[in-house]
């Protein structure tokens, strides 16, 4: 488990609804495209809530995913990283929806 310590150079940041299967797709091909290493991966439900989580690492800092019902796709980790993993996302996210915006 990689865990994640959020400090003043953390950051959470909401990339799109967690139900969008092409933010979810595109931000798998980011992290392959990154080479991001795979760690410990978590799945649950809590009364109408769903989360999925997957603990990552990127150049040795560590990221997390979760996609959690009514909070959306997220990613966290260092805010340089995270900054770096949205903004990709966005940009291919463009291309494949050039008249949508990103989300």
């Amino acid at each position: 488990m990689l865990g994640l310590l959020m400090t003043s150079e953390s950051t959470i940041v909401v990339l799109g609804d967690e139900y969008d299967e092409c933010l979810r797709e595109t931000l798998k091909a980011v992290l392959v495209d990154i080479n991001a290493d795979h760690g410990a991966s978590r799945w649950g439900v809590g009364g109408s809530q769903e989360i999925d989580r997957v603990e990552l690492r990127i150049d040795g800092e560590p990221l997390v995913v979760e996609a959690e019902t009514y909070i959306g796709l997220t990613i966290s980790g260092d805010r340089a990283l995270t900054a770096r993993v949205k903004s990709l996302v966005e940009a291919k996210l463009a291309m494949l929806r050039p008249n949508r915006g990103t989300t």
